[in-house]
């Protein structure tokens, strides 16, 4: 039998910003004062800073999905554990050797449902708005409760499994 890579846990998109001075006074005046932390805030707050976000890139976030999508743009077949398969997600694994479970195993296009999108706010700041730092924002409930992704566990029986 042929070993496998499993990769886990957490997959979301990342949205990047660069900061402002309007920015950076903003997000103090809602108490994310300190660059280069990563803040949890509820989903309201979430919601507002969110919508003061323009000229955003989305990109794979999470340390699964990081890897899972490096290692498929080397055309390194690995599975993903994924708890949300939104399209928004999957779409970034389409045409790569990254494959997902439920029953049985899938590919991004037929692994997609209509899963809440979990995303990440990453302010970049850079002079002379700080020292090449990233204030990660978010409110992701499948992180912070730590959803399990039952199908990549029920299927994974031999290989290497990386966890981050």
């Amino acid at each position: 039998m042929k070993k496998q890579l499993w990769l886990g846990l957490f997959t979301h998109i990342d949205s990047i910003v660069n900061a402002s001075l309007d920015l950076l006074l903003r997000l103090r005046g809602l108490g994310i004062r300190e660059q280069g932390k990563e803040y949890f805030v509820s989903e309201s707050k979430f919601r507002v800073i969110d919508r003061m976000l323009e000229g955003r890139e989305k990109v794979v976030g999470g340390n699964a999905g990081n890897a899972a999508y490096f290692l498929g743009s080397l055309h390194v077949e690995c599975n993903l554990s994924a708890p949300s398969r939104a399209p928004e997600i999957l779409e970034f694994f389409e045409g790569l050797p990254v494959y997902f479970w439920g029953v049985k195993r899938k590919d991004a296009r037929t692994a997609m449902r209509k899963d809440r999108v979990f995303e990440h706010l990453i302010i970049e700041s850079r002079p002379p708005f700080g020292d090449f730092t990233r204030t990660i924002i978010s409110w992701d409930p499948m992180t912070a409760e730590g959803w399990l992704d039952a199908g990549f566990w029920r299927a994974m029986d031999s290989g290497l499994l990386l966890l981050s």
